[in-house]
Parts: C-alpha cells; structure tokens; sequence
C-alpha cells in the first residue's frame, strides 16, 4: 500500500443519528410572501422569501435535528459519545452556514451534512434525502435560485458518490481535542473492504517513541467520504496530558508511515484532570453548583472537567470563552435550558470558573 498522508484540520460539527429515509423535501407551511403567490412546492425552484424561509426551518428543520442530532449535540448534562455544539438549534447561526458558499447543494452547512466536508458525526444524508433535501430548499428561499443552476450535480457537484467525491488522500488526522481525543480516518485504497490497523507513537517514532494505541480504522464517521467504515477515535494516554509540547506519528499496516501534511501537523498539547484543579473546584465552585445548579448537574469535578475541555486552549477557548462559561452565560450564542445562571462571563459562579481555568491550565 502506497504512502498515507495526514491533514490536520482542527473544525468539527458532530451529528447523532443515521436516518436517510427518502422524502421529497417539505414544503413550508403557509405561502409565499407576496400577492398572489402559492406556497412553495418540492419541486420548483423558489425566489427569495424570507418568511416561508423561516417557516420552513422552524416547522420542518429544527426538529430534524432535535430528533437526528441530538445523541451528539446534547445539554452538558447529558453523557454522549461524541460532543457537538448546541448552535445547531439556532437560526442565526445555522443560516451563517448556509450561506457561506456558492450554491443551495455546496455551502458550508451542507457539506458537513453530504460528507463533503469535515463533520465528526461522517455523513449524514444525501441531496434527495431529508434533512439535505430541506436545507437545499431552505437555502433556496433565503437567496432566491442559485445563479448557475446546472453548476451543482445531484450528488454535490464533484461528480463522484453520494454527497461529493471521495476524498483522494488514503488516510486523514482529523480533529485533537484539549482532552487528548484523537479522531481519524485511514483507507486502504487497493482494497477499501480491508480494515488498517493504525499504529500512534508518542515523542518518537516507533524506534524511539511509547506506543500509545493500536486500533482498527472501523468506525463509522467523517472517513472522506469514502465508501464504508473508516474511522478511528483514540484517547492519548494521560502521562501525555500534561499541557506540554509533545509530537505523534502514525503508521499503518505493514508499519508504513502515514506521513502529515505541513510540518506542525503531528505536534499537539492535551490537559487532564489535576490536583490543584480539583482542590480549587472542590473548595471554591461545588458548594455554588450545589446550590444553584444541582437540580441538572451532578456538583462533581469530574464532570464539568470534562465540559470545560471542550473548548480548551489548543481549540481556541480562553477563560471567557469556553464552553463552560458560555452555557450558564448564555454567551457567544449559546443558549442553556436553564436559562442564564452568571448574568454574564463575569458573574455569579462564571467568575470562578475563570479563575478555576487559570488553575488548570497553568504552566506545569
């Protein structure tokens, strides 16, 4: 098998659910906006319409993805396999996606969904399928046809298998996580239906370096949009967890490299649990959760150690801005069903959470 190359890329939108039962694409209830006008149908191409727009996503949309998604992209308090961002229930940031990109079948949100782009929950439906078929025909409402109709074919427009080429590379490095969560994805091209065995050395290679994991690249998510499973997920050891420069390298079968691309694509920082930390949640934050918070959230270290590693410092969180500020918060468009708890980043228990960062994450 020929040389595997690594792409680090460092955005992730997971998904939840593997419905792809075909639908027509539902029309919005109500019509159009405009004298005269009929309600949208599946079948033809609309002008702008802002209102059947909205309609559109409110009625038929987001309640896809609360009854597709919602096994990754959970409140806090829920344990998941996989953590995806609550922003996928919010119009305003939804649309973003939407029209970011040239037409109603290749856009920002779409790609994610057809496998054309990186999406940690793999692909999720195709074009003709609901929910993509709705998201076309959302995006179709918001700006009116797209400028080249024919530009875009029913499969994204890259000509290749459903929702977009395959990706030509043979294996990808897709996502670290601050906790040290590795995601992956190798193929083997010669004979897609072989699984490879992966193979991670940690601060050298397999002459020099620890063997931190070996594990089959057979799971089910973002593989490239190749045919079959080919994902792998992989937790870095937590001697390596210290906050500290360290550098991975991958091989595959037959102990092949599987080489990066770009120079800095192996080297990362990961945070685990610390004592300092825990003694400063337990003296200075449990007795808050407890009291305020208890009702949805067990008041354990654990626990909103792992929420506040969701957005760590190595995927551009700070200590106003990460995941467990912004839910009590209510910041950075993040919405939090039991409203906001700090009436803003610094107040309230927020206030400790941000120094309790600071603890964490300090030099080690």
């Amino acid at each position: 098998m020929r040389n595997l190359a690594f792409l680090l890329a460092l955005t992730s939108w997971g998904c939840g659910s593997d419905e792809t039962k075909k639908t027509p694409a539902a029309a919005p209830a109500g019509t159009a906006s405009g004298s005269g006008s009929k309600p949208a149908s599946a079948d033809a191409v609309p002008v702008a319409d802002p209102k059947a727009a909205k309609t559109l996503w409110t009625n038929v949309i987001l309640p896809a993805f609360n009854k597709q998604c919602a096994s990754c992209h959970a409140e806090p308090r829920f344990t998941v396999p996989q953590r995806g961002p609550l922003t996928i229930f919010i119009y305003d940031n939804m649309r973003k996606m939407l029209v970011d990109g040239p037409t109603s079948a290749r856009n920002a949100l779409i790609d994610r969904l057809t496998g054309a782009g990186h999406h940690d929950g793999g692909k999720r439906c195709e074009l003709t399928v609901a929910p993509c078929a709705d998201i076309v025909k959302w995006r179709q409402l918001e700006l009116g046809a797209d400028a080249d109709a024919g530009a875009e074919t029913a499969d994204g427009g890259g000509g290749g298998t459903e929702g977009g080429s395959p990706d030509e590379r043979p294996a990808a490095l897709s996502k670290i996580t601050s906790a040290g969560k590795i995601y992956g994805w190798a193929v083997n091209k010669a004979d897609a239906a072989k699984t490879v065995s992966v193979k991670i050395y940690l601060d050298g290679d397999k002459a020099g370096g620890t063997l931190a994991a070996t594990t089959p690249a057979d799971k089910a998510g973002d593989d490239g949009n190749n045919a079959g499973s080919h994902a792998f997920f992989v937790q870095i050891p937590a001697a390596f967890l210290d906050g500290k420069d360290h550098e991975m390298y991958f091989y595959g079968d037959g102990d092949e490299p599987l080489t990066p691309v770009g120079p800095d694509a192996l080297k990362f920082k990961a945070w685990g649990k610390t004592m300092d930390g825990e003694n400063y949640f337990n003296a200075k934050i449990a007795g808050m959760i407890t009291s305020s918070c208890d009702g949805c959230h067990p008041s354990s270290y654990d626990f909103f150690h792992g929420i506040l590693l969701e957005k760590g410092p190595n995927e551009g969180g700070t200590a106003v801005n990460n995941a467990l500020i912004n839910k009590p918060a209510t910041a950075n468009g993040t919405s939090h069903s039991g409203g906001n708890r700090c009436g803003g980043v610094s107040g309230g228990v927020c206030a400790e959470f941000q120094k309790w960062w600071d603890v964490e994450f300090a030099p080690r």
